[in-house]
């Protein structure tokens, strides 16, 4: 025969577990909700850094304020010399 503390314990378990239930699928939804939101602003991030170029040039002080480099900044490639061909 059941007593009555286990059944007391059994429903506060099972109160339990379903609070926890709860708990994880809350945290799943604010977790896709950050993402989301980080999301939104890295693109609005790098939608400005394309219009800052368009409007005042890939040159402008402005752009490195952004946190791009400039077009003068840029390290021109190096054209490698041509090697001799073998003799022989």
């Amino acid at each position: 025969m059941w007593r009555r503390g286990a059944i007391e314990r059994a429903y506060t378990l099972a109160r339990l577990e379903e609070a926890d239930l709860r708990a994880k699928r809350a945290r799943e939804v604010t977790r896709k909700r950050v993402i989301a939101a980080a999301k939104l602003l890295h693109s609005m991030v790098q939608e400005t850094k394309v219009q800052v170029m368009a409007q005042y040039g890939r040159n402008s002080p402005l752009v490195h304020a952004v946190g791009l480099k400039r077009k003068t900044e840029r390290k021109r490639p190096v054209r490698r010399a041509r090697r001799a061909p073998a003799v022989g």
